[in-house]
């Protein structure tokens, strides 16, 4: 009988060999499965790689002070551009929750 870390390992081991059924009805090895497996594993055996962070914090105290800062943080303005989209249609307004996610979770890169 497997115990739980022994059944993980098991599932793990069998994503390294994932297929799909293709368009063609074929079996074909499912690359993206077989990626996420290796990943976890790697991850399991040597850790995460660290991830970094930059955070910036910035107070405008006028629209005239954050156009003026702009140009030098590229990080605010990446923010203020995801979260323009979702203050568009509003009055005053302050941001929701949800538009602060949009803030914090930069769009991956396609």
């Amino acid at each position: 009988k497997q115990g739980g870390a022994e059944k993980a390992a098991k599932v793990l081991m069998d994503g390294l060999k994932a297929k799909k059924v293709s368009l063609t009805g074929h079996q074909v090895p499912d690359w993206k499965a077989r990626l996420d497996a290796a990943k976890l594993i790697m991850a399991y055996i040597e850790g995460l790689p660290i991830q970094r962070q930059h955070i910036v914090s910035f107070q405008a105290n006028s629209l005239r002070e954050l156009r003026e800062k702009l140009p030098d943080l590229p990080e605010l303005r990446a923010a203020v551009i995801r979260l323009a989209p979702a203050l568009k249609n509003r009055d005053s307004a302050p941001p929701t929750e949800t538009d602060l996610d949009a803030i914090r979770k930069p769009e991956k890169a396609a």
